[in-house]
């Protein structure tokens, strides 16, 4: 009776220790692609003494360790001041096949914006196809939660970028640089925690409602 006992747990045991080779590979294998937006000569929008290329880099790096707290593999298209290549078409290209590796759970394309009215503010996620729009509906519902944002996703055309990278993604607007609200929220450290993480629980709430 007892040895039979001791089988059982024994096998439990290595029931759950054992996995498959295969799993172990995947799960190592596939990784969330962050693409911090322009970068070296290409400043990107420019307002109210912040500089796009900068600010969405310092936002991709609090999101990147968001992530890699809950067990996620995180790549960033870049992880410095610095283009991907000698020209904006060039890099833009580059861009486009590093999203597209086989290996790319999804990817979040990260940018600022600016307008010529400082009234208009507020983050929104931009995506093409319907394969896009769950993932950028769930974000978006999470960034009311930063600063009760009254924005919805939204389909748009010619964004080379979505036009092009076949993976699941979006890209996220994080606020607007020529707002007089954004960017004073964006100057601000605990305000960019904040914002990072609503992406972060928005990209794991959507692993969880695909299975991931």
């Amino acid at each position: 009776m007892k040895f039979n006992i001791l089988l059982l747990l024994f096998t439990f045991i290595i029931s759950i220790i054992i996995v498959n080779p295969e799993d172990v590979i995947n799960i190592k294998s596939e990784y969330i692609y962050l693409d911090p937006g322009h970068g070296g000569f290409d400043g990107g929008a420019v307002s109210n003494n912040l500089i796009e290329k900068e600010i969405v880099l310092d936002i991709s790096f609090l999101v990147k360790d968001y992530l890699e707290k809950y067990g996620y593999n995180v790549l960033m298209t870049r992880y410095k001041d610095t283009s991907l290549a000698d020209t904006k078409k060039s890099d833009i290209y580059k861009r486009v096949d590093l999203l597209n590796s086989n290996n790319t759970l999804l990817y979040i394309s990260i940018h600022a914006n600016s307008y010529p009215s400082s009234d208009v503010h507020g983050a929104q996620v931009f995506y093409k196809g319907i394969n896009n729009k769950l993932l950028s509906d769930t974000l978006q519902s999470y960034l009311k939660y930063v600063d009760n944002n009254k924005r919805f996703a939204k389909e748009i055309n010619n964004k080379y970028l979505l036009d092009n990278v076949t993976n699941t993604g979006c890209i996220i607007e994080i606020g607007f640089l020529s707002s007089s609200i954004d960017s004073v929220n964006l100057k601000d450290i605990n305000y960019l925690y904040k914002l990072a993480k609503y992406i972060s629980i928005g990209l794991i709430d959507y692993l969880s409602i695909k299975g991931e």
